[in-house]
């Protein structure tokens, strides 16, 4: 199964083996899904939604609070 892999420039850029700590804020991307459910009053039925940010490293990095959480979020996944 393929995953989806939206395309652009600075996604190809992104493959590239020779990211190092100098171009890694420009090179990297984080990608978050936000999935909700949501109980639809009139039929009663479930809407599934996703909605999907993209953010450059360097944004990520300029922003010690955001970097700090983002660095728990991932400890905690080990």
């Amino acid at each position: 199964m393929r995953l989806f892999q939206p395309g652009g420039e600075h996604f190809r850029r992104a493959r590239n083996p020779n990211v190092n700590a100098a171009n890694a804020g420009e090179t990297l991307y984080l990608r978050v899904e936000r999935q909700t459910l949501s109980l639809l009053p009139a039929s009663g039925t479930v809407l599934f939604g996703i909605r999907v940010h993209i953010y450059p490293m360097a944004r990520i990095a300029a922003d010690k609070e955001v970097a700090a959480r983002l660095a728990s979020a991932i400890a905690a996944s080990f």
